[in-house]
C-alpha cells in the first residue's frame, strides 16, 4: 500500500511499525491527521489502497 520511494511514508513506517501505522490509515480517530506532513488527499490516497 505504500509507494516506492515515499519518504514520509517510509518514516512513519519505522517509527510505528506496519500494524500501528495500518491502524493509523483506517482508523477514524484523527491519528492519521496529526502525522507529520499528512495532507487530506494524501491520507485518502492510503485509504483507499489500504481497504
Amino acid at each position: 500500500m505504500l509507494e516506492p520511494g515515499d519518504e514520509r511514508a517510509g518514516r512513519w513506517l519505522r517509527q510505528l511499525g506496519p500494524d500501528e501505522l495500518l491502524r493509523r490509515f483506517t482508523a477514524e480517530d484523527g491519528s492519521a491527521e496529526r502525522l507529520p506532513g499528512m495532507t487530506a488527499a494524501r491520507l485518502g490516497g492510503y485509504r483507499l489502497r489500504a481497504a
